[in-house]
């Protein structure tokens, strides 16, 4: 077959597993798409074998997981996960550094918890988490998984709220901790305590906090609650595939009581570029996904928003019939539901916008936090409100406005030059969200300025870990347009650097570029730091029988 045809043939088979319009809408608004893989029950078995002998959490099943459970590539590169995942990320999509198989032994559910409050780039305001679809987690079941085995589960329709009254409740809990917590914290540095026996004094501290505060212990238990009772069991046969929204939330959902083991594989991808066009199998612009719960008619502002965005569109145009009078008043409602959605409705007016700059610049950390969904949503329009405040004396202002023009992403280019200038800052908190703002907001440029190169060398050096991370991440964002000899020798000096973060966004920059030093360095460092999924797999007695797995070790 020659190259054209096998592109052609390719490009079809790409097509055929592309989503279609209703499933990327009720990805949007639900935050998750369940689907079967397709591959054979033979298949997943075999995964299942080399998934039994690793540690969860040590080097033979975390990050390390691929070079121990080699078969999951076949999973990766299978039509239907790239069909996928090229819908709902783009085609330059990649798969992120972190990939975990999370082993469901006996015992009871999880907490429910946001991924991204922990593993991602966090928002200066905390509560605020992007919304645009940048991260997609893929969740996999080798075998067969039941209500009784403890299976994922997730709350539909989740990711776009902050969870403030949740947050809050924690928060204060972990106040009022904060004393145990850091006797804890310093006997683990100290090596006094091992992290087995931290996680069970962890326990004790907070049932002592609970003991101590009944009040707030029972608020936050009649909180979690409400959360509870809106989650969805993820069970299927084997072969179960799972996309996930980074940000909706989830847990695991009940005791293991089968006493078997219960797999569920789970990675991370990420997008490369906002996207310009749909890229799935797109037919019609209109929304059609249909719920008729009241909850739903809320939140349908922000999903048409994002579905306008995934649709290459770089703001919704849509006039609001609601009075901004009576938004301003729900943008304050404790109900998160209302108030994001306000957020977005508000975003479609001058006079809406000007609210939501008042809201953005006041002392409120959860209304700010909120408004500032409105200024993403209004895109370019939101730029001449947001320019003066770039050269406030505030760092944490400065930071919170470069935080919302890096959500904008492309269509905050006018602003690109302050935030290359930010990106020197004398503050680390500025300096953080700038460089990790420059990376989303010229993505789209054919070219990328010296200022910007030079900027992105001397985040590679910074002092700041969370700096030197997102350096490497803006990196990965551009590609060769940043490309330099400084850029590859930092990448190359921080494939050795602490952070873990800091190591996974160096290698994936270095794949990025179009240069030979970099892509010896990133080979030379994989092979270096690949595990084998076998200890001493190779130490068997040769004789003129066929080898085996199973042959004896010597």
């Amino acid at each position: 077959m020659n190259l054209t045809l096998r592109r052609a043939v390719d490009s079809l088979m790409s097509e055929k597993y592309l989503l279609d319009d209703l499933a990327m809408q009720r990805f949007i608004a639900d935050g998750y798409l369940q689907i079967d893989s397709e591959l054979s029950k033979d298949y997943h078995e075999r995964v299942f074998k080399q998934l039994e002998p690793l540690s969860e959490t040590g080097l033979m099943g975390h990050n390390n997981l691929l070079p121990c459970a080699p078969l999951l590539q076949e999973l990766i590169e299978s039509p239907t996960v790239k069909g996928a995942l090229e819908s709902l990320l783009g085609p330059d999509y990649y798969l992120h550094f972190h990939r975990h198989d999370h082993r469901t032994l006996p015992g009871g559910e999880q907490g429910l918890h946001k991924d991204g409050d922990n593993h991602s780039h966090q928002a200066i305001d905390h509560l605020k988490r992007p919304h645009p679809t940048r991260y997609v987690m893929m969740f996999y079941y080798p075998q067969d998984t039941t209500l009784d085995m403890g299976p994922t589960c997730v709350v539909p329709q989740s990711q776009y709220l902050p969870r403030r009254e949740v947050e809050q409740t924690r928060a204060e809990f972990d106040r009022l901790s904060r004393a145990g917590l850091n006797k804890i914290r310093d006997q683990l540095l100290a090596k006094t305590m091992t992290p087995q026996e931290s996680e069970k004094a962890v326990k004790a501290v907070y049932k002592e906090t609970a003991e101590k505060h009944p009040e707030l212990a029972k608020k936050n238990k009649t909180l979690e609650k409400l959360w509870k009772d809106k989650r969805v069991p993820l069970v299927g046969p084997a072969g179960t595939l799972v996309f996930v929204h980074f940000d909706i939330v989830h847990a695991r959902y009940s005791a293991n009581e089968l006493g078997l083991p219960r797999h569920m594989v789970k990675f991370l991808f990420t997008r490369n570029n906002d996207p310009v066009k749909p890229s799935w199998n797109h037919a019609d612009p209109r929304w059609k996904q249909e719920d008729s719960s009241v909850s739903s008619e809320i939140m349908k502002p922000v999903w048409l928003d994002l579905w306008n965005w995934h649709l290459g569109n770089k703001q919704s145009n849509e006039n609001t019939i609601t009075s901004v009078k009576s938004l301003c008043d729900r943008l304050k409602d404790s109900n998160d539901e209302l108030a994001v959605s306000a957020a977005y409705e508000l975003a479609k007016s001058d006079e809406g916008l000007e609210f939501l700059i008042e809201i953005f610049n006041s002392d409120d950390t959860n209304l700010r936090s909120i408004a500032a969904y409105g200024l993403r949503a209004a895109g370019q329009r939101s730029l001449d409100y947001l320019a003066p405040l770039i050269d406030k004396e505030d760092p944490q202002k400065v930071a919170r406005v470069i935080d919302v023009l890096g959500d904008i992403g492309p269509p905050a280019d006018s602003l690109l030059e302050p935030v290359i200038k930010a990106a020197s800052s004398q503050s680390v908190v500025v300096r953080r969200y700038a460089v990790e703002a420059v990376g989303l907001i010229a993505q789209q440029q054919v070219k990328c300025s010296r200022a910007l190169i030079e900027q992105l060398e001397n985040a590679l050096k910074d002092e700041d870990a969370i700096v030197r991370r997102n350096g490497a991440f803006s990196i990965a964002q551009l590609g060769d347009k940043v490309c330099s000899e400084l850029v590859v020798d930092g990448l190359i000096e921080n494939l050795q650097d602490w952070h873990h973060h800091v190591r996974g966004w160096s290698i994936e920059a270095l794949q990025r570029l179009d240069n030979e030093h970099a892509l010896k360095a990133a080979i030379k460092y994989l092979n270096h730091t690949r595990w084998d999924a076998y200890p001493k797999s190779g130490d068997r007695t040769v004789t003129d029988q066929v080898m085996r797995l199973e042959d004896p070790v010597r």
